[in-house]
């Protein structure tokens, strides 16, 4: 979908490359807009619209890897890089730092960089949402949600609430985090 299609910045051949942090990442990936947009994504992708080759994991200091995943279609390209580096529990920083690029496809230029984790939250919330339509005959009456870390705090929205009847939320207790031998 082109960066028109989600409201996205389009800067003119001239404007620089437009940087959005968290908070305007999620101001531009609205819940029900987003939801469709990979309705429509899921479809391009089956009908043979959508490139995206496995995900490359190369290893980072420390124990972390450098995840890459490109994916292209006729009108955009986007490539999410994100480290995850399990370290940064122990130096109270994220464990994954992230951004999204996004690139015309007809001339590769950048439009813009998206932070990462909050395109992975939103994105997995979304794919729930299209799950539980899609999976099921009538809207549920109930959603659990269960989860730990970043994308735990990203539940289903509550503006996509038309997709069920009443929101539940839970929680799991999460693991302790790994300590490495002295």
């Amino acid at each position: 979908m082109h960066p028109a299609a989600t409201g996205l910045p389009l800067p003119d051949p001239a404007a620089p490359l437009v940087v959005c942090d968290a908070a305007r990442t999620a101001r531009l990936l609205e819940p029900l807009a987003l939801v469709e947009a990979i309705a429509a994504a899921a479809r391009d992708g089956a009908a043979g619209r959508l490139f995206s080759p496995e995900r490359q994991v190369v290893p980072l200091g420390e124990g972390g890897v450098l995840l890459s995943m490109p994916a292209t279609a006729p009108d955009i390209a986007i490539h999410k890089l994100v480290n995850v580096q399990p370290a940064n529990a122990q130096r109270g920083l994220p464990t994954i730092h992230g951004v999204v690029a996004v690139y015309d496809a007809a001339t590769g230029r950048p439009l813009c960089l998206l932070d990462g984790p909050e395109v992975t939250g939103r994105r997995t919330a979304a794919v729930s949402m299209l799950a539980i339509r899609h999976g099921l005959a009538q809207p549920p009456r109930e959603v659990l949600l269960i989860g730990t870390g970043v994308q735990a705090r990203h539940p289903i929205c509550r503006r996509c609430r038309p997709c069920i009847r009443r929101l539940s939320s839970g929680c799991a207790g999460a693991r302790p985090p790994r300590r490495r031998p002295s």
